[in-house]
């Protein structure tokens, strides 16, 4: 959205390279304005894109140059590749138990990111089922907890 809401966009389009002398010997003044031009844009790009992502998610983009291939790098490792990334996401989600000592808040974050994910990939969990999977992660001391809260949402 940052991207694109600066303008930046075509500097990560895959097609977009930065534009080359017809005679590499003689540059013009437009040829060497418009290289000038795609190479601050290109950088605001890659600011941006460095800005976002978190420190852990660096590692992705070393050894890029442009911002068109650190976007190519970040959408390799992030976007799951079809129904097997929905599949793995949904297995991790429906298959999570939470230990006797846990932090409430820090599981129900963890089912929410999944959730969250699954709805990115275009397989959303309903709130109604979502409740259900969190109910049925928790251990069994918090059936006291769980038997009431589902008694009075009927």
């Amino acid at each position: 959205m940052i991207i694109r809401d600066l303008g930046l966009e075509e500097y990560i389009e895959k097609d977009l390279k930065c534009p080359i002398a017809r005679d590499p010997t003689k540059v013009t003044e437009e040829e060497e304005k418009a290289q000038k031009q795609w190479k601050t844009g290109d950088a605001k790009a890659q600011t941006q894109i460095e800005l976002v992502i978190r420190d852990a998610e660096i590692i992705h983009i070393s050894g890029t140059v442009t911002a068109q291939e650190m976007w190519e790098q970040l959408t390799m490792v992030k976007e799951s590749r079809g129904q097997l990334g929905v599949l793995a996401t949904r297995r991790a989600l429906y298959r999570a138990i939470a230990d006797e000592n846990f932090e409430m808040v820090d599981h129900n974050s963890k089912l929410q990111k999944l959730q969250e994910e699954l709805h990115i990939m275009g397989s959303p969990v309903p709130d109604k089922d979502f409740v259900m999977i969190l109910i049925t992660s928790l251990p069994e001391v918090w059936d006291n907890y769980t038997s009431a809260y589902l008694g009075s949402s009927c």
